[in-house]
């Protein structure tokens, strides 16, 4: 088969988890959260516990901005790498054998950035086409996964390797209001590498095709999620009113994408930006109970991992065994922008 007649398939989806994991009402305690309403954002979350780089008794209250940033480049670093190695081991790919890197993070930025990082910490070629981006949040994961899949239409036969890496816990503002409380009670820290290709030597292997990418960009809306960069750390702002704007643009994009084939999408893997957006998508969406219990699932063993959530949600679909040859899916998320950012995807078995 000629190169350019061999579809982009994702190979592998492997996330990477910071050691000590916390149950929502010691963070709440080690955030000094005392007051009965917020303790309510981390009990009624819908999250049972997350991943933090924290050490088991890290006091976070204690810590300085620059402390937090030291923190947060370790982090962000050292879970890149290691999902990004656990993903080629899975593939059986040396690393040597990527043609293409995409990096992501929107909680800890640095220059030179993630990117740089990992092809020296993987032994990359020097010679690997590159690209990091930056500040578009929870929807960056599926846009790098985008981007790499541009690269290897244009450059058909190659491999490309995507990480997104996230210390959320990095972010946090001392002392900081109901908007803060909200958002640390529900993100967390974590990374997830993806690997994608159209080598002739991969046609065979098991794996989502790539068919169809998609983008929705409401900037009249992107006062409602936003990181607000006058802070130190950089704040995240939150608006109550993206609980139902959020799900009404879903809907929106989940139509103009996809049309009539919704009703035939039988894995809808979406970034989970908290309980009461997924409530709004379902019901627009017409939902039943099983739609969403991927994206579910992870929200309540990780949190929000911002841009890299949705790609531990495909990670999960992918290890589950139920796609089957022909099945359609929907890897998306939604983030500051407003954004969303789609791939429709088919299943191959090889």
């Amino acid at each position: 088969m000629n190169n350019k007649n061999i579809p982009v398939k994702i190979l592998a989806s492997v996330a990477a988890f910071p050691d000590n994991r916390f149950l929502q009402k010691d963070i709440a305690l080690k955030l000094g959260y005392n007051d009965g309403l917020r303790r309510s954002f981390f009990e009624s979350s819908g999250i049972k516990q997350r991943a933090l780089f924290w050490p088991k008794n890290f006091n976070p209250r204690n810590e300085s901005a620059p402390d937090a940033y030291r923190r947060g480049l370790k982090g962000l670093t050292a879970l890149a790498e290691r999902s990004a190695k656990a993903a080629l081991k899975t593939t059986g790919l040396d690393a040597r054998l990527i043609d293409f890197l995409a990096t992501t993070t929107s909680t800890v930025s640095a220059c030179p950035a993630l990117d740089t990082a990992l092809i020296g910490g993987l032994n990359l070629k020097t010679g690997v086409e590159r690209l990091h981006i930056s500040d578009i949040g929870s929807a960056a994961g599926v846009l790098a996964v985008k981007r790499a899949w541009d690269h290897l239409l244009a450059h058909p036969g190659g491999r490309a390797l995507i990480t997104a890496s996230e210390i959320c816990s990095a972010c946090r503002v001392p002392g900081g209001n109901l908007s803060d409380a909200v958002g640390e009670a529900l993100f967390a820290d974590g990374a997830a590498s993806v690997l994608i290709s159209n080598h002739p030597k991969d046609s065979s292997k098991p794996g989502f095709e790539i068919l169809k990418g998609f983008s929705l960009v409401a900037p009249q809306y992107g006062r409602f999620m936003r990181f607000d960069f006058t802070s130190n750390p950089r704040r995240f702002a939150l608006s109550k009113e993206i609980r139902s704007l959020m799900g009404r643009l879903f809907q929106q994009f989940a139509r103009r994408s996809i049309g009539p084939k919704i009703k035939s999408v039988k894995f809808w893997m979406i970034h989970p930006a908290g309980p009461k957006i997924l409530d709004h998508i379902e019901s627009l969406m017409d939902f039943h109970n099983t739609e969403l219990r991927f994206t579910r699932d992870v929200f309540r063993h990780h949190g929000n991992l911002a841009s890299a959530t949705s790609l531990v949600v495909l990670k999960n679909v992918m290890e589950s065994k139920e796609p089957k040859t022909g099945d359609l899916a929907l890897l998306a998320a939604m983030g500051p922008g407003l954004g969303i950012e789609g791939l429709l995807l088919r299943w191959d078995q090889g």
